[in-house]
Formats: structure tokens, C-alpha cells, sequence
């Protein structure tokens, strides 16, 4: 039934017999030489893989003609799945490319290329089966995570009435859209005036995210994961004050 090599076999005991006279003349071999035959069954073609997709996200649909798949970075680790059209089939991934000048065979293994952190790695697949040839993916699939977006903002400081003091606006600013248990911090300086006017707070250029460390341990820095695309200072606004009187002459 699967492909392989089968081979008959005699039974223990035979005999011979004279066709035309119907008579048993076994005694008169010395020898006989039993020669089995054998049954080749060689493997089929028709074996595919199956295009792969992000097994973490139902949601997403590849079709036949679809190599990429994209993510946006959320601190989780994103893999592959692959399937073969016939069943019975192992799949193998292989980062390296399978036609290379140095490809080694050995480069193939059962698990999935994965990423968590921005970039792309690059992919080949490989299924093989008992009962069909080895096939290869004719080009190679690529699993991609993008940065993940953010934006930061400062509240704005109510307004004051002139008095001649210098005042300070909002110093707390928030983030939106780090991944939850991350930490995002970047310099700001708060708005500051005296007089009436309307002054507006500034960022520094010096994001950083991090993943938090144990107690007393550095945490792992993923500022890398992050493109800042908004940022919205605070302002203060200092008022005309009352209280001028015009005096006689």
C-alpha cells in the first residue's frame, strides 16, 4: 500500500510435477534455486504546502498567493503555521535559503521560525511524506513585526492671572498604546512663565521603553519596538490681571 519495496516469499515445502503426465518429480532435482519476486511502489508527486499564517491571530487570512505575514509589535513571540495537502505529512522550516551554494540539510527542523522583537526573518518549507516526493516551498515566506505606534501628551495648565510670580505648567505626561506592563519615559520640560502670554511645554528626543527587571535587576530595554509618532506638549496661559486705576494729575 505505501510506497516501499515488497518482496514475495515460497512456501517451506514444494514439489514438482511433470505438466503433461500430472506426476511429482521433485526427487529428481539435486537442487532447486527459489527466486521471489519482488513489488516496487515509488512515491507520488502532487504533495503542496499549504500557505502559513499567524496561528495567534484568527482573524488574519492568507491566500495562495500571500508570502508575508505582518504583525505590530505587542511583546508577544509570533510564529508560522504550515500544513501539507496530503495527509501523513511532516513539515520542516529552514531560515537558510535551500538553493544557497553552502546549504546544509541539516539547517531544516520541525520548529517554526518565531519573532517578538521589530524586523523580519525570512523563511523556506519543507514537507516530506512516506508515499510522496519531497517538496520545497518555491520561494520563501517571511514573518514580519512592525513598531507598534505611540503618542504622548501633557494636560494643559489652568489659566492664571498675572501677578508678577513665575508660574509653572502640568510636569506629568502620559503615553498611549505601550503595551501594558511596559514603561515609557522621556524628558519633558514644563511650560514657565511670568508674564501674560501663552507658553508651551518641550520634549526631549530621548524615549525609552523598558520592560520592568526583577527587584534590584536593570529591565529589558524594547525602545526599539517604538515609533513616537505625536507629541503634545502642555501650555500655560497667564492672564491680564485687573487692579490698574488711572490716577488724577
Amino acid at each position: 500500500t505505501n510506497a516501499g519495496t515488497y518482496e514475495s516469499s515460497f512456501a517451506q515445502s514444494y514439489s514438482i510435477k511433470n505438466a503433461e503426465k500430472n506426476v511429482d518429480v521433485t526427487s529428481y532435482y539435486q537442487s532447486v534455486t527459489l527466486t521471489p519476486g519482488t513489488l516496487k511502489i515509488t512515491k507520488a508527486g502532487g504533495n503542496e504546502v499549504v500557505p502559513v499564517k499567524d496561528p495567534e491571530d484568527d482573524k488574519e487570512e492568507q491566500d495562495a498567493e500571500s508570502k508575508n505575514i505582518t504583525v505590530v509589535y505587542d511583546g508577544a513571540s509570533h510564529t508560522v503555521s504550515a500544513t501539507a495537502t496530503q495527509a501523513g505529512s511532516t513539515i520542516y522550516y529552514s531560515t537558510a535559503d535551500p538553493e544557497g551554494e553552502d546549504f546544509d540539510d541539516s539547517s531544516w527542523t520541525e520548529t517554526a521560525p518565531s519573532r517578538t522583537d521589530v524586523g523580519t526573518t525570512t523563511f523556506w518549507i519543507k514537507a516530506t511524506n512516506p508515499n510522496y516526493e519531497d517538496v520545497v516551498s518555491e520561494s520563501s515566506y517571511t514573518l514580519e513585526v512592525t513598531k507598534r505606534e505611540i503618542t504622548v501628551t501633557v494636560a494643559n495648565a489652568e489659566d492664571v492671572v498675572y501677578d508678577g510670580e513665575s508660574h509653572t505648567g502640568v510636569t506629568e505626561y502620559s503615553f498611549d498604546n505601550v503595551v501594558e506592563g511596559q514603561v515609557a519615559t522621556i524628558t519633558y520640560t514644563a511650560a514657565t512663565g511670568t508674564e501674560v502670554d501663552t507658553y508651551t511645554g518641550s520634549y526631549g528626543e530621548d524615549l525609552k521603553v523598558v520592560i520592568p527587571g526583577a527587584e534590584g535587576e536593570e529591565g529589558t530595554d524594547v525602545t526599539g519596538n517604538y515609533n513616537l509618532t505625536t507629541k503634545t506638549p502642555g501650555t500655560l496661559k497667564i492672564t491680564k490681571a485687573g487692579g490698574n486705576e488711572v490716577v488724577p494729575v
